[in-house]
């Protein structure tokens, strides 16, 4: 049952003509797949689709259908440029699917527009400044992915996720603001998991880090937003450093230890441990970086 399913689906792919008394002749004549642009992506059902009207074929923009899983998603935005299969040619206007956007540079991502360089499709039409490869790019080292890379999901604007050989890469900023080819080295911000040498690791990198309960105190909200994060570097708490921590104990510890008193009653003598405990600076204790709650 399945694969006669699937034939008739190819079937209504499979570009066909007929002799004018509705007999298939089997001579490719018929186009049912268009490169189209997105007219509009407003959905009232949201479904994921998206308004196309092709050329010399629709008297208005249609409906289409998204062709990748649900899971994988990504909505075309107007002006962009999609790929929309018509599974029956004798109603157009229904059973429309689309693949895309269709992006002719990783570093287009953000804004890549059909009435710009969104058409290259194939080699031949792409627009010259569009043939360079940005992989090459010295600044752009790293910020895409490469052949080294056996699965990534790029955002939009500056953010992916890298799946390398036992690696897996969280990555925001790894580009500079508004320069996509030009990579952040100072302050991008990332979750790398990896395993080496039978031990798992965990690395977090950012200016800020917020490692957060739902049941701590204060609280914040389950989603942190953009505007919440002013809130999060003002009230959550700072954690220590351990070796300053270490180090402030070990000299308590010293000094309860060993210290002498004059005469009972008498503040201690101000010797050597004194003088230490004294002049340890306690703010060098906490991280002014990483907070919990």
């Amino acid at each position: 049952m399945t694969s006669t399913r699937n034939n008739v689906i190819l079937d209504k792919f499979t570009p066909t003509s007929t002799n004018g008394k509705g007999e298939n002749t089997g001579n490719a004549s018929v186009q049912n797949i268009f490169v189209c642009r997105v007219v509009s992506n407003q959905d009232p059902l949201n479904l994921g689709r998206i308004q196309v009207q092709i050329p010399n074929l629709d008297v208005k923009p249609y409906f289409c259908y998204p062709l990748l899983p649900k899971n994988n998603f990504i909505l075309p935005k107007p002006d962009e440029t999609v790929v929309v299969f018509i599974l029956d040619m004798k109603k157009p206007e229904k059973e429309r699917f689309y693949i895309g956007s269709v992006f002719s540079s990783m570093d287009k991502l953000r804004e890549d527009t059909w009435f710009r360089t969104a058409r290259a499709v194939t080699p031949e039409t792409i627009v010259p400044d569009t043939t360079k490869d940005i992989t090459k790019i010295p600044e752009a080292r790293d910020v895409y992915p490469t052949k080294d890379t056996e699965v990534a999901n790029i955002g939009r604007n500056n953010t992916d996720l890298l799946h390398k050989d036992n690696e897996v890469i969280l990555r925001t900023g790894r580009h500079k603001i508004n320069q996509p080819l030009e990579k952040n080295n100072d302050n991008p911000a990332y979750v790398k998991l990896s395993i080496k040498n039978d031990s798992s690791n965990a690395v977090i990198q950012a200016d800020n880090i917020f490692l957060l309960s739902h049941r701590g105190n204060p609280k914040f909200s389950s989603d942190v937003s953009m505007e919440e994060l002013d809130r999060l570097i003002e009230e959550a708490d700072n954690i220590p450093y351990g070796k300053p921590l270490v180090r402030l104990a070990q000299i308590m510890k010293d000094f309860m230890l060993n210290h002498t008193h004059p005469f009972g009653g008498e503040a201690p003598v101000k010797g050597k441990l004194y003088e230490e405990l004294n002049a340890f600076d306690v703010d060098t204790i906490l991280n002014r970086n990483i907070r919990i709650n």
